[in-house]
């Protein structure tokens, strides 16, 4: 064999082993994964260099330099998203490049609890989205500079987009998902009513719903709590009720009183509907779909005084203060030992 021969003989298998490498470079890995280039609390996400080094370690891919070469030579380094990944282990390299550019939502379940204070509101907000043991920044200073008391939201639980196609809520802050949330809550809204209300009779249906939620315990009443209270309103009586006044007690720092006294119902603040007449000015509570479509569609009735049946949980509905009077005789009466 002449040294000719010899040359093209090794070159030739050169190009073979190359060949044969680079389709094994590309071929699937046949381990299916989920691995997270970005979470809350990062400042920034992975790098294109760290995301494939994570991929390489997970098995996604066998060689994370021909990864950044193929994204590189397509054009695919500048239009890396930064959502959850997983891979089923079938993909070829190519397919893993499509998938790294494709918007990938990063979905968190933020739960609003029907019935809590805005302070705990708040608490909730930031635990949702930073997690119990991240949270107390965001807790203690992240909210309050831009926090609209006023909010108009209904308890449920939202999925949140934490990316929603525009950039990092680590960017943002927490306040960012109240975008998507209010959107959602706005649409709860719209299908519980059947039309969209203006901002003021908005306000107002939360402001109502709110106390609604505060007061009632069962189901059933919600309605007919929410027609004692719209009766009151249209004769401009006082509408004194309980949970307004422990709003403004708690927002004085102090915890949720048991049981409560009357001091408790005297702490001045403008939502306190013992000492100012009309709804309060905000939702001091969160309330649900059932309170909203309460207050929504109040029950028609001539009622104007409730009070907790001593029994409970249920109430005790009456028409003139005499017979409210008597009610409350009852209930003191079904309480004591």
């Amino acid at each position: 064999m002449t040294l000719s021969e010899k040359v093209m003989r090794r070159l030739g298998l050169g190009i073979l082993i190359l060949l044969m490498g680079g389709v094994w470079a590309f071929s699937p890995t046949g381990k299916e994964g989920r691995v997270l280039f970005w979470d809350v609390g990062m400042a920034e996400p992975l790098s294109l260099s760290e995301m494939g080094a994570k991929l390489e370690k997970n098995e996604a891919i066998r060689f994370r330099g021909m990864l950044n070469l193929w994204l590189r030579l397509t054009g695919g380094d500048r239009h890396i998203q930064v959502g959850p990944f997983s891979w089923t282990g079938k993909e070829w390299l190519w397919e893993i490049a499509d998938k790294l550019v494709a918007y990938r939502p990063f979905e968190r379940e933020v739960k609003l609890i029907p019935g809590r204070y805005l302070s705990q509101v708040k608490e909730d907000l930031c635990i949702s989205v930073y997690g119990t043991e991240n949270s107390m920044g965001c807790i203690e200073g992240g909210l309050d500079p831009w926090w609209d008391e006023n909010i108009p939201l209904i308890g449920e639980t939202y999925m949140v987009d934490l990316l929603d196609g525009m950039g990092l809520i680590g960017h943002r802050g927490v306040r960012a998902i109240l975008q998507p949330i209010r959107t959602a809550s706005d649409q709860i809204l719209e299908d519980l009513l059947g039309v969209v209300p203006t901002q003021e009779e908005k306000e107002r249906l939360f402001s109502l719903a709110a106390l609604v939620e505060a007061e009632a315990a069962i189901d059933s009443e919600r309605a007919r709590i929410a027609g004692v209270l719209t009766n009151r309103l249209e004769k401009e009586m006082f509408l004194q009720v309980d949970a307004s006044a422990l709003f403004c007690w708690m927002e004085e720092g102090n915890p949720r009183p048991y049981p409560v006294l009357r001091r408790h119902l005297e702490s001045d603040c403008p939502s306190n509907s013992y000492l100012h007449p009309g709804l309060p000015p905000v939702s001091i509570v969160l309330p649900s779909r059932m309170s909203i479509e309460a207050a929504g569609f109040p029950e028609d009735h001539d009622y104007y005084y409730y009070v907790v049946d001593g029994e409970g949980p249920n109430h005790l509905f009456s028409h003139t203060y005499k017979e409210h009077l008597e009610n409350i005789a009852l209930s003191r009466a079904r309480t004591s030992p």
